[in-house]
């Protein structure tokens, strides 16, 4: 099975599993 890494996180929160919030990053600057 292939999933991507935001479809696992929600697989995983259904279940109550605690996974850390994430947010792309536009700029080396965010991201740091």
């Amino acid at each position: 099975m292939k999933i991507h890494e935001y479809q696992g996180k929600e697989i995983l929160r259904k279940f109550g599993v605690a996974v850390p919030r994430g947010k792309p990053a536009f700029s080396v600057d965010e991201a740091v």
